[in-house]
């Protein structure tokens, strides 16, 4: 599985061959989580502007990313097995 270092498209006896729609939506996913982080660390420089309405959205939004992670693996698997 990603993430926790047993998964490899090369394990199982080949490379995994993925569609643009899922190459596009794996990016997509992968690219909202960067964002994520540097929205995250630019807001942190400037503590002051953190309020509770930050926090909430911030928690929804890597709730979200969360969500899509799962699907991404789950897409991963269907092609490895």
């Amino acid at each position: 599985m990603i993430g926790d270092g047993t998964w490899s498209p090369s394990l199982g006896g080949g490379i995994i061959s993925l569609s643009d729609a899922d190459i596009d939506a794996m990016y997509y996913v992968f690219r909202r989580c960067a964002t994520l982080e540097e929205m995250v660390r630019e807001a942190l420089s400037r503590s002051e502007e953190i309020d509770e309405n930050f926090v909430n959205n911030l928690v929804d939004d890597f709730r979200e990313n969360a969500e899509a992670l799962a699907r991404v693996r789950e897409r991963i698997n269907q092609l490895v097995s």
